[in-house]
């Protein structure tokens, strides 16, 4: 989903979303793999995952869409990294893999959750 994002003050005016934004870095690709896959646990898997592996991972390095989630609940983000885009064989096969990335807000800006 295309976002459009704004943050307001509790009266409702507009806050310069650039100033907020630009001390908030997105996370590179490699941030949403739960572990690096090591050259042997690659050649463990089988062929044609190994290879689908690959390629989502090449397909992701260039353009890697992330959904950023506002939790109503507490004061947190989620992101997650979107792979609809991918074909069916890659996503299924980097599934396992991917982790979502959760930030909480301290003071002015949103920190990683360890």
């Amino acid at each position: 989903a295309d976002s459009n994002l704004r943050f307001l003050c509790p009266d409702w005016t507009p806050l310069d979303t650039a100033s907020l934004v630009a001390s908030f870095d997105l996370p590179s690709l490699d941030a949403f793999f739960d572990v690096a896959l090591t050259d042997a646990e690659l050649s463990a898997l089988p062929a044609d995952s190994a290879q689908a592996l690959a390629a989502a991972r090449r397909s992701l390095a260039d353009f890697h869409p992330i959904r950023i989630h506002l939790s109503p609940d507490d004061l947190s983000l989620t992101l997650s990294l979107q792979t609809a885009f991918l074909p069916t064989e890659e996503r299924r096969v980097i599934a396992p893999h991917l982790r979502p990335l959760r930030f909480r807000w301290q003071e002015h800006t949103f920190i990683p959750e360890r």
